[in-house]
């Protein structure tokens, strides 16, 4: 079982990859506060990159829409720390594990 630390940085590492090619500048480094939508400017398609990077460096497919719908309605924003605590949790969900593409 993955610790939460372990996670943090690979979602920073999956971050990282999505945002090389940006030319965004951070105010501050990558934590667990910093929001994918105010702060890095991910667009959706890079939010389900950044999910796919994650189930990859991971092994294991995680149940997103878990984490994206509440009450039937998507979230407009998500830090890395709700990001962290959720592969945490589910990181023994019952689906086959990703592969990369």
């Amino acid at each position: 079982m993955l610790t939460t630390d372990h996670i943090l940085a690979l979602v920073a590492q999956s971050l990282q990859q999505i945002l090389e090619d940006s030319d965004l500048e951070l105010d501050a480094p990558l934590g667990p506060a910093t929001l994918l939508n105010r702060d890095l400017c991910l667009s959706s398609v890079e939010v389900l990159e950044l999910f796919g990077l994650l189930d990859v460096a991971m092994k294991r497919r995680l149940p997103y829409d878990l984490l994206i719908m509440r009450d039937g309605q998507y979230l407009s924003e998500l830090s890395v720390s709700d990001l962290v605590d959720f592969a945490f949790r589910n990181q023994q969900h019952l689906q086959p594990p990703a592969h990369a593409m």
